[in-house]
């Protein structure tokens, strides 16, 4: 997703934003990375008191000239470890085709 009114925050506007909320954040990471800078998170969403129905998501957000763009990939958090390696080579081959 694209974002005019996310691109107008700082990283850190975002990551005080983020850590202020009612879900569980972990591992707010900034990444610099010349043109592929972004905050990375991991967040866990409670659908219910069962733990088949957590889910674990891990997004960045890219903050670009004229709009932000948010990334997000999300598993179950009872998800095989395995997949583990593929949802970060997924997220992490992302590239924005302008900046």
């Amino acid at each position: 997703a694209t974002s005019d009114l996310l691109n107008r925050l700082s990283y850190d506007e975002a990551e005080d934003f983020l850590l202020s909320g009612d879900y569980v954040i972990n591992d707010v990471t900034f990444v610099e990375n010349y043109e592929k800078s972004h905050l990375r998170y991991d967040l866990q969403i409670d659908g219910s008191d069962q733990d088949s129905s957590k889910i674990i998501c891990r997004q960045m957000l890219i903050l670009g000239t004229s709009e932000a763009m948010l990334v997000s990939l999300c598993r179950p958090l009872k998800s095989d470890r395995n997949y583990e390696n593929t949802f970060v080579d997924i997220l992490d081959s992302f590239q924005r085709l302008r900046p």
